[in-house]
């Protein structure tokens, strides 16, 4: 049996201990709506070309989600748990490499 996908609208911050590096948004698939909670997890870490430690970014907690009301065509959004990172400069590199592998964008404070 297969399972049609949601679209779900997906934010979140970017950071190091000092300061606001940006955010990571856009739409991803999944096979339900998720719940304040639950993990989500992307599939990429076999991904032999992604050239970061990526531990931090394998399973991200949902924190907060916002049902639209009278709007129905737009997805479900959905705050995920803030990813910290040593420095700004690491934290960006490895943020836009994320982006271009999961379709998401990313807004550099």
């Amino acid at each position: 049996m297969s399972v049609k996908p949601i679209t779900v609208h997906i934010d979140v911050s970017v950071l190091t201990e000092n300061s606001a590096v940006g955010r990571i948004f856009g739409d991803i698939d999944l096979s339900a709506i998720p719940q304040i909670g639950d993990f989500i997890s992307f599939n990429y870490l076999g991904d032999d070309n992604f050239k970061y430690d990526v531990h931090l970014w394998s399973f991200q907690t949902v924190e907060h989600r916002v049902l639209n009301v009278n709007n129905y065509d737009s997805p479900i959004s959905i705050s995920l748990r803030d990813i910290v990172g040593e420095d700004r400069v690491s934290v960006l590199n490895i943020s836009q490499d994320f982006c271009k592998k999961m379709n998401l964008f990313f807004d550099e404070y």
